[in-house]
């Protein structure tokens, strides 16, 4: 990982933020467990970060943000704060997919990553890693019995939150695949580890949008 890199990252799609910065090759991270509270503390403890690292905003080479999918709310705070806290430096922005920062963290090179995350609505959020590491992954949102693995998936990872309740109403096939089941959320300083470690691509402040997924959300199909 590239020492000489300051990158802010921000997580709010499940009801505990995640705020962290990785600045001079140090970590500071910091998280805020109550949903309510998320958009009048993230900002305080942004700025507490950058003041532990000794650095000014300006000094920061992006913002990484979770653009979903996730929490309709959560969703727009961190884009919506991310966006303001970039405007004016003209920082880059680095949109990434809760669901890939799953496959990340769960990861494993001898087989895929099935990410879900509770949808509502008795629905998940779902992804399936790909051999491909730098292909971005398709997310999807569907009921539990409608999550369908590919033939050539005999042997998985199952890996997120909120899915617990629902891992019964999967297909058998993939309840059988399933080798490792692991209970893990979104999290800023694993968003960073990802951007830096695909080599991701950052975006302007106009462009960076989250990505809702569910139509009945927005009424179309986010992205």
């Amino acid at each position: 990982m590239a020492g000489n890199v300051n990158l802010l990252a921000l997580e709010t799609t499940s009801s505990q933020a995640s705020i962290a910065l990785f600045a001079k090759n140090t970590w500071f991270i910091q998280e805020e467990k109550s949903l309510k509270r998320h958009t009048e503390v993230i900002l305080p403890i942004v700025e507490a970060l950058l003041k532990q690292a000794g650095i000014g905003l300006s000094e920061l080479d992006g913002i990484v943000f979770s653009e979903g999918p996730g929490g309709f709310t959560g969703l727009r705070v961190a884009c919506s704060v991310a966006k303001g806290l970039a405007y004016a430096d003209d920082l880059p922005l680095y949109p990434v997919s809760s669901l890939e920062t799953i496959m990340f963290t769960a990861g494993s090179k001898d087989m895929p990553v099935l990410a879900l995350l509770d949808a509502r609505m008795k629905e998940l959020y779902w992804a399936l890693s790909g051999d491909d590491a730098k292909t971005d992954v398709d997310a999807f949102v569907s009921p539990p019995q409608s999550i369908i693995l590919p033939p050539s998936v005999e042997e998985c990872i199952i890996a997120g939150l909120g899915y617990e309740a629902y891992f019964s109403d999967l297909p058998i096939a993939t309840q059988k695949a399933c080798v490792k089941n692991v209970v893990v959320r979104p999290s800023a300083d694993n968003m960073i580890k990802l951007v830096l470690s695909k080599g991701m691509k950052p975006v302007s402040v106009h462009e960076a949008m989250p990505k809702y997924i569910r139509n009945q959300v927005v009424g179309g199909v986010g992205g």
